[in-house]
């Protein structure tokens, strides 16, 4: 599989697993409260995580090295600061799906 399909998919799968999550903890609040509406909740939640995966992911690739030899040790494998980085990349890209995700939820909310 290529680097970005890869990429793509791992970011997708993270939003996908935040938006379950936040689902299940809307739905124990409508349980709790009985007068919460599950959809706006579980958007609500999402635009939040959303700004912190942002905020963490651009620290993140901020660490990158700018130059190649400074990007892997001797042995080929990649330092601290490149993992840390294509960590940062992908809860970049996953912020993105979030977000739609959040947009998406908040539309049901308006309609259901």
């Amino acid at each position: 599989m290529s680097s970005k399909k890869h990429l793509i998919l791992g970011a997708m799968t993270l939003a996908s697993v935040l938006a379950v999550l936040d689902i299940l903890l809307a739905l124990l609040l409508l349980v709790a409260f009985g007068n919460v509406s599950v959809f706006y909740t579980a958007s609500n939640f999402l635009f939040t995580e959303f700004a912190g995966m942002l905020i963490i992911g651009g620290c993140l690739m901020a660490r990158e090295p700018l130059e190649d030899s400074k990007r892997y040790d001797d042995t080929g494998n990649p330092v601290k600061s490149l993992r840390a980085a294509l960590m940062g990349r992908k809860l970049l890209v996953a912020s993105l799906f979030v977000l739609v995700l959040s947009g998406l939820f908040g539309i049901l909310g308006n309609y259901i």
